[in-house]
């Protein structure tokens, strides 16, 4: 799932790829942090009802969770990570790159463990004694990044049970394989962060490689004001073994 909302972005030039993939660039990390840490009471003041009344929030980030959920279940009822059919229930990842002070992870959390106390109901009672109940799902493991310390506070304020870790885009993968383990997402979530981007494809390309094959991505990013995509910037992209 992709969206792009109105701005001006700070895309490449369109031209020849280069020659090989460049490495993971934001434009002036120092900058961007220094930006987030001057502005944090003006920006967080930007999410009103009004603003999270918004589809974004209402209908797509929850669109979000449900699909990784969706997703993640039906993994783990076919075969489980160790390849075990019938395995107990795995508890679903959902990674928030660029998370702000908090909104979106919020609400993939809330919309997550809706999810799974609805699987854990559905699983059905013994009370008949003909089928045993399935094992409740754990509760889901949620994970935001971002490179502002004051963002970073605030969504661990805003969303106690989620790992909220500080760290640049360019330290993304080693930075969540330290903090919250190697295993892959079932969703991941980045919204208004791709703007500050140099170059799209290492970054789509470390997406790829942090979201389980079949699971749920949602970007979100500016336009320019006449409606121009950024370059590079996918409509569509399904993840899957074979890649973007």
């Amino acid at each position: 799932m992709m969206q792009q909302q109105g701005a001006t972005p700070d895309g490449p030039s369109a031209g020849a790829p280069p020659p090989s993939p460049p490495p993971v660039t934001v434009s002036d990390a120092a900058t961007v942090r220094r930006m987030y840490e001057q502005t944090v009471e003006n920006y967080e003041a930007c999410f009103t009802p009004e603003e999270l009344a918004r589809p974004l929030y209402t209908v797509t980030v929850p669109r979000l969770a449900t699909r990784a959920a969706a997703a993640a279940a039906a993994s783990t009822g076919s075969a489980g990570d160790d390849g075990a059919t019938g395995a107990a229930p795995r508890a679903l990842r959902l990674l928030d790159v660029g998370c702000g002070p908090g909104h979106v992870l919020e609400i993939l959390s809330r919309t997550a463990t809706a999810a799974s106390a609805l699987d854990d109901d559905g699983g059905g009672g013994d009370s008949g004694g003909h089928e045993p109940a399935s094992p409740a799902p754990p509760p889901p493991t949620l994970v935001g990044v971002d490179l502002s310390p004051h963002m970073v506070a605030r969504a661990r304020a805003r969303v106690p049970a989620a790992t909220v870790i500080e760290a640049p885009l360019a330290d993304l993968a080693a930075a969540v394989a330290g903090e919250a383990g190697d295993a892959p997402f079932d969703g991941l979530a980045c919204t208004f962060v791709l703007h500050h981007v140099g170059s799209l494809p290492p970054v789509l390309a470390t997406f790829r490689r942090l979201l389980r094959p079949g699971g749920a991505a949602l970007l979100a990013s500016w336009v320019s004001p006449d409606g121009g995509r950024m370059e590079g910037y996918p409509e569509e992209w399904p993840i899957d073994a074979s890649g973007l």
